[in-house]
């Protein structure tokens, strides 16, 4: 099946879009990571990334290597696949 993918300049599209990738990246990783696991991995507390899988909060790009590092796959795994090259 063939999707059509547009790239978003909406702030608000791009954060639910990429939190739900980070969520469903988290959630495949075996064994699988909890919130709590990935949130001391990176330094933060456990509502971040809560708050960042929900959409309502972006990853800052300084802190994009450290999460794609956090859940072993490259940077641009995180981005929704409409901003992928």
């Amino acid at each position: 099946m063939w999707y059509a993918y547009r790239m978003t300049t909406d702030p608000d599209t791009l954060r639910t879009e990429m939190g739900a990738n980070l969520r469903r990246l988290r959630e495949r990783m075996r064994p699988r990571v909890s919130q709590a696991a990935l949130a001391r991995a990176l330094g933060w507390h456990r509502p971040t990334i809560t708050i960042i899988e929900g959409g309502k909060q972006g990853v800052p790009a300084h802190d994009l290597p450290a999460y794609a590092a956090a859940l072993r796959c490259p940077v641009v795994r995180l981005l929704p696949v409409g901003w992928r090259k």
